[in-house]
Parts: C-alpha cells; sequence; structure tokens
C-alpha cells in the first residue's frame, strides 16, 4: 500500500472524494488543508489514482485527524485503520483528536481511541432567534490576539494559525461582542459546498446570552445555503436553545482521543469549529 504525503496537484482529486461522500468541503478547503504548513495530509495510491485521503492540522501538542476518506470500492481492506496508523507513527504530538460517527467509531476504537464526549449536528435552515440588544461588531485581523487567546482558554489548542486563516478566507462572518474594550464573545464563519457553518462560537464567561446573540446575528448572513452549527451535548442550555430556535438536530457526532488525556472543552466553547478542524 502506497502512502505518501498529498501534494497541490492532488486537490481536485480530493475534493472529488470529499463531494462522494458527501461531505461539506470546497476545492478551496481541500487546496487549503494540502498547502499548510501546519496541516499534514497524506493519501493512498492504486495503479496511479487517489483512492483514500487523511490528515492531521497540529495544534502545538494536539494533533486533530480529519478527512479521512476511502473511495467506495476500496472499504473494508483496512486502507482507513492504514492511515490512521501512519498518522499516528509520524506526526509527534502527545494527544491525537478526532470527531466521528457512530458507525466509524468502531474503526477508532479498535486503534485504541477512546470516546471523551458526544456532540450534535443541527441544521437551521429557517430558524427563529429573537432580536437581542446587544452591540455585535464585525471582527477582524485586529481582534486575532485576543480570539486566540480565548480559543486557548476554551478550547485548549493553540490554533492561532488556523483563526488567521479564517478571518482571512471568511472574514465576512466572523462577529464579536466586546464589553468595556475587552473581547467578551466571538463567532467565526466558513462557506462550504453545501452549507455554511457558524463555527466557534465562544464566550469569556460562558454565558448563552451572548453565544445566541452571535449565533442569531450570524445565521442570517447567508440566503443562499443552509447554516450547521456543533455543540457539545453536555453543554445542555446550548441543546436547549438551539431547538427553541427551530434548529434541526440532524446526527450524532462522538470525540475520541489517543495518548495523552487532551485539555477538555471549558465553559466557554458553546460551538466547535468544525468536524474537519476540532
Amino acid at each position: 500500500m502506497d502512502i505518501r504525503e498529498m501534494r497541490l496537484q492532488d486537490a481536485e482529486r480530493f475534493f472529488e472524494l470529499a463531494e462522494l461522500v458527501g461531505w461539506n468541503q470546497t476545492l478551496e478547503d481541500c487546496r487549503f488543508l494540502i498547502d499548510s504548513e501546519w496541516c499534514k495530509m497524506i493519501c493512498v495510491e492504486e495503479k496511479g489514482e487517489v483512492i483514500a485521503t487523511a490528515g492531521v492540522p497540529v495544534y502545538g501538542d494536539m494533533g486533530f485527524i480529519n478527512m479521512v476518506i476511502v473511495h467506495p470500492d476500496y472499504r473494508k481492506r483496512g486502507i482507513a485503520t492504514a492511515m490512521i496508523r501512519h498518522l499516528l507513527e509520524t506526526v509527534k504530538v502527545k494527544t491525537f483528536r478526532l470527531h466521528a460517527t457512530p458507525a466509524g467509531s468502531f474503526v477508532y476504537s479498535k486503534i485504541g481511541f477512546v470516546t471523551t464526549r458526544t456532540m450534535s449536528y443541527f441544521l437551521a435552515v429557517s430558524p427563529k432567534f429573537p432580536k437581542v440588544e446587544c452591540d455585535i461588531q464585525r471582527a477582524t485581523l485586529a481582534d486575532l490576539d485576543a480570539i486566540a487567546a480565548m480559543d486557548l482558554a476554551n478550547s485548549g489548542m493553540d490554533r492561532k494559525l488556523l483563526l488567521e486563516s479564517n478571518l482571512k478566507r471568511f472574514g465576512q462572518f466572523a462577529l464579536k461582542i466586546e464589553r468595556n474594550g475587552e473581547l467578551a464573545a466571538f463567532v467565526m464563519g466558513r462557506r462550504g459546498r453545501k452549507q455554511r457553518q457558524i463555527a466557534a462560537v465562544e464566550t469569556r464567561s460562558g454565558s448563552w446570552q451572548d453565544a445566541f446573540a452571535l449565533i442569531g446575528a450570524a445565521a442570517p448572513m447567508e440566503k443562499e445555503l443552509p447554516s450547521n452549527i456543533i455543540f457539545f451535548d453536555a453543554d445542555k442550555e446550548a441543546i436547549k436553545q438551539a431547538a427553541m430556535r427551530g434548529m434541526e438536530r440532524v446526527r450524532e457526532l462522538i470525540e475520541m482521543e489517543y495518548g495523552v488525556p487532551g485539555t477538555p472543552p471549558g465553559a466557554g466553547y458553546h460551538a466547535i469549529y468544525g468536524g474537519d478542524f476540532g
């Protein structure tokens, strides 16, 4: 089995595989993953054609395994397991983390991954958000240091490079709340192939009021695509508020880890960045 690092010329095939399994990534996303120095992306070739992919964005001591795709014609041959083992052996971090479907979690548990948390994936086709009296502003690169510091405290991952790229690529979806000149909450956004993701909803105090004020402001920003958002099931208030606002729970996701246990998310981490970045 030929496992190698992906090259930029593999991006179109990478996108084809993501599209084949119904994922939300765009061709630009695939190029971004391959081209980012802090991401290690690998693939498997069969007769000169890429048939499987996987990768690891690295956040300090944390590696977040993502984009594990095997072409349907080549499944049940141990290819996904081989790619995961290759990443575990070659990427030097203390902790590996990933988000899996319930079916996929069985593959990872056999390798040694353990379940840490569960999450709910919500779709907001026609959400109903009441008007909130709150000063919401556009977040910019000038806010990067404050956003990265809050994200590190909330997520336990050093994702400054990811957040910087998000502000550059999708700055039109980045919003913030400030109080007394300090960042109190922020939300990121991403535009995918099928849906627009409301990503990384975070607050300093753990306030669901601030979180949903931002979600309510972010949800109508994209008229052409429905929005999705992923909450931790342990954040029962967020789950309750999402249901009250007409957001539909469409699937379960399972967070799993391998190696030294990672820092659990803080109370201010209301919605994750995404299944491909944590």
